[in-house]
């Protein structure tokens, strides 16, 4: 997403205070913008959530039992956002059932 303000801090500016400005001086377009996130009803923090959620992350796997040569038998995945555990061979997800969290399950 293309920014459509700059922020200047108080050690940036001379007067000492924080600053949003607005590029170009488009305040129209910038007005329409923020409409349409108001429109969302969500908070910047919920964006912030989802954004993070919808980046695919891989489970961690663990074990309880060993093959005949023994190997330990990764036979439960682990949601890497919220901790919920799912049988390997039955519970194929792109998506955490529990938190929604986009996985990458690699073969």
């Amino acid at each position: 997403m293309e920014r459509l303000t700059e922020r200047y801090t108080a050690t940036e500016k001379p007067d000492g205070e924080s600053d949003v400005w607005v590029r170009n001086h488009d305040y129209t377009m910038v007005a329409e913008r923020l409409a349409d996130y108001e429109d969302t009803g969500l908070t910047p923090e919920q964006i912030r959530e989802l954004k993070e959620r919808d980046e695919a992350k891989s489970p961690d796997y663990e074990g309880d039992g060993y093959d005949n040569d023994g190997n330990i038998i990764y036979d439960i995945w682990i949601c890497p956002n919220c901790g919920e555990k799912y049988e390997v061979d039955c519970d194929d997800y792109d998506f955490c059932p529990k938190c929604g969290q986009r996985l990458n399950q690699e073969d």
